[in-house]
């Protein structure tokens, strides 16, 4: 019975669960199953007693929505590897800074590849990357930031 359950003590140190993400949209929909849904519904129902550990994150054609969910279930400061596969010029520009103000707090980060970003996207959200001391690579296919080139590395 689920209410005759106790909840462990406060005191102790939550169980860290390590694991790399795959997340794939397949034929335009978008759905996980098996052992990462799983995983995220006991990471949620777990009130702080389980931490996801993910060292490498690939994201490829996820609804942004979804992703910003799972980000939030994700313990960030161990994510060392983000790659991010995103055709669709459905998302706003305001969900792309989201997903970088998420992205900066990865203060462990090591490689960030991103490809291709479809958004006309300006200089200043780069600024949100700024914490990321530990960044070593960083890789971006576009076609709209050639006017603001100059600005990036600042």
């Amino acid at each position: 019975m689920p209410s005759s359950r106790k909840r462990p003590p406060r005191d102790r140190d939550p169980v860290e669960i390590h694991t790399d993400f795959f997340l794939v949209c397949m034929f335009g929909f978008f759905h996980l199953s098996g052992f990462p849904s799983y995983i995220l519904q006991r990471v949620k129902k777990s009130h702080g007693c389980l931490r996801l550990c993910c060292q490498t994150l690939v994201i490829n054609q996820v609804p942004f929505r979804s992703l910003m969910e799972i980000l939030g279930m994700l313990e960030l400061e161990a994510i060392r590897e983000v790659r991010l596969h995103h055709r669709s010029r459905f998302c706003l520009q305001s969900d792309l800074i989201q997903f970088f103000t998420q992205v900066g707090q990865m203060s462990n980060l090591g490689n960030l590849i991103m490809s291709p970003i479809p958004w006309e996207f300006p200089a200043y959200g780069f600024s949100l990357l700024s914490p990321l001391g530990h960044l070593q690579k960083l890789h971006l296919i576009a076609d709209c930031l050639s006017d603001q080139l100059q600005k990036m590395p600042r």
